[in-house]
């Protein structure tokens, strides 16, 4: 090659990595957005689970009590380790307690994720799968839930590509100090959720099993590996040692079937199959088109990416094909454990494997696009109006012009609740009682704490789901909407003793907000 051309090869390289920077730069201003747009509106999604979470973060920030364990899990005595309430305490003590701080954190590990996301598969693959995978992490429906939602196994959403780098470097290069990495990051998804991490393991050690280059994984490598796994779980160990091994017992009661808790599918390993199979469909289309249950967006972009692959297959593109290999075979055995398992696969079991799906797809793509402009071309056909059309820009829009109400969990709606009710009293006691599906009031706990005590001087005498014999005071009924009307009938009819309604509001949300004057001793 001669100086000139050289000079102007590496000049076309610098301009493809500045495009590629620019595009990410924009990814990163319009996957901010689509992140915060509900801390934008103050409608942040706040319910049940979130007030689980954050009774857990304020139990440690407010009242400095060092838990071993976290919330409870679908195997009745089995606990979740601390670390997911470890990271939510770091929004918690910024913020002071803020829900919507959690959202802003989440959205801005999902930023970076746009980015670790394109690194490591520019260093694994190419560039254009890099750039492929980062606008899905950048504006795809799964990703962004991982930032509106504050739930433990949306974080493995985002994590699960740093795992498939690590089992690479190990599977293709023999990079054996990465297996301990894999150890401690296989015991980390155990923090966020079991249901997914207890299959992870398994798929891992086939995978490496059948695909590794040599004989034999390095013994020490091996034990750092098992030491770091097992140092993830060192506060649950602690927490049986000081509870008789409760954790421990539950297990043994699940394995013998004393403990049915996680439930049954009612089927057996045919009718199983034949269900995992439409889970694996729904996995895979949720995952790589941008709109919701589009059977013919999920062929636009996999028809095109199939003949990609076979491009792959035709020039015998060994990395690509044992990069595809790798992906292709731990997602069987991850399915096939699920098969296996007889109780119900629900979605947050599956809440890493979605990158694993847009990788297949990116890999495919990747080999039409190479440098045929056409389908470079063709690819921004697809990809951009698929993307578009998902984000809903008509439901974007009017959250600009009309402003974003939001249901009932949504932290507006919460604190306009809660205002209407103070400034109503006007000063004069009160007693507050929340009926919510769930029954446990873990999201009101809350908001009285974090929004109302600091606001107003008055507080409620007495507060909960039920009124005691002891309350005297007027009181207001605060009812989230349930899809089972008599159930909050007969709530309200544990209080038609202690008063009567006299007015009623009708809030944003679908909430409805009632105060009673009480009963006085003696009518």
């Amino acid at each position: 090659m001669q100086a000139t051309d050289k000079k102007t090869y590496n000049h076309d390289k610098r301009r493809w990595n500045h495009a590629h920077l620019a595009i990410l730069i924009f990814l990163t201003i319009v996957g901010l957005y689509l992140r915060i747009e509900p801390a934008l509106f103050d409608a942040v999604h706040f319910t049940y689970d979130q007030g689980v979470d954050i009774s857990f973060v304020r139990a440690l920030v407010v009242d400095h009590k060092i838990s071993l364990i976290s919330r409870f899990t679908g195997l009745q005595g089995v606990l979740m380790g601390p670390l997911w309430t470890w990271i939510l305490a770091i929004p918690y003590v910024v913020s002071g307690g803020n829900p919507t701080s959690s959202e802003l954190f989440l959205s801005l590990i999902g930023i970076a994720a746009i980015w670790y996301t394109y690194a490591i598969l520019k260093r694994i693959l190419s560039e254009t799968e890099a750039i492929i995978a980062a606008f899905y992490v950048a504006v795809s429906g799964v990703f962004l839930a991982a930032a509106h939602v504050v739930l433990s196994p949306y974080p493995l959403t985002l994590l699960m590509i740093v795992y498939v780098w690590f089992l690479w470097e190990i599977v293709e290069h023999g990079y054996m100090k990465f297996l301990p990495w894999l150890g401690l990051l296989a015991g980390i998804f155990f923090q966020f959720e079991i249901g997914f991490a207890i299959f992870v393991v398994p798929a891992t050690i086939i995978v490496l099993l059948l695909m590794q280059k040599q004989r034999l994984l390095p013994l020490k490598e091996i034990a750092r590996s098992a030491f770091l796994f097992g140092l993830t779980f060192l506060p649950q160990i602690l927490f049986e040692f000081r509870h008789d091994f409760l954790m421990t017992r539950a297990i043994g009661g699940f394995l013998t079937g004393k403990n049915e808790s996680l439930g049954s599918e009612g089927m057996g390993l045919f009718g199983r199959a034949i269900l995992r199979g439409g889970s694996l469909w729904e996995d895979y289309a949720g995952s790589v088109t941008f709109i919701e249950k589009s059977i013919m967006g999920t062929l636009a972009i996999s028809i095109p990416s199939l003949f990609g692959w076979l491009k792959v297959r035709r020039e015998n593109n060994s990395i690509r094909l044992r990069f595809g290999f790798m992906l292709l075979l731990f997602t069987i055995m991850m399915y096939l454990g699920f098969v296996i398992y007889p109780g119900p696969i629900w979605a947050w079991y599956r809440a890493g494997m979605p990158i694993v799906f847009i990788l297949l797809v990116a890999i495919g793509w990747a080999a039409l696009v190479g440098e045929s402009k056409k389908w470079k071309h063709i690819a921004i056909a697809v990809f951009i109006p698929l993307a578009f059309i998902g984000l809903k820009p008509n439901l974007l829009l009017s959250h600009i012009t009309t402003g974003y109400e939001g249901g009932a969990g949504t932290v507006k709606n919460q604190k306009n609740a809660l205002d209407t009710i103070f400034q109503d009293a006007r000063g004069n006691p009160f007693d507050l009682y929340v009926y919510t599906p769930p029954v446990y009031t873990y999201v009101w706990d809350h908001m009285l704490f974090w929004y109302a005590k600091p606001k107003y001087t008055n507080y409620p005498n007495e507060y909960g789901y039920q009124r005691s014999k002891k309350a005297e005071n007027g009181f207001y009924l605060l009812i989230e909407p349930d899809d089972f009307p008599d159930r909050i009938s007969g709530w309200k009819g544990n209080f038609e003793s202690h008063g009567k309604p006299v007015k009623t509001w009708e809030l944003a949300g679908g909430l409805r907000l009632e105060r009673w004057e009480a009963t006085k001793k003696g009518e």
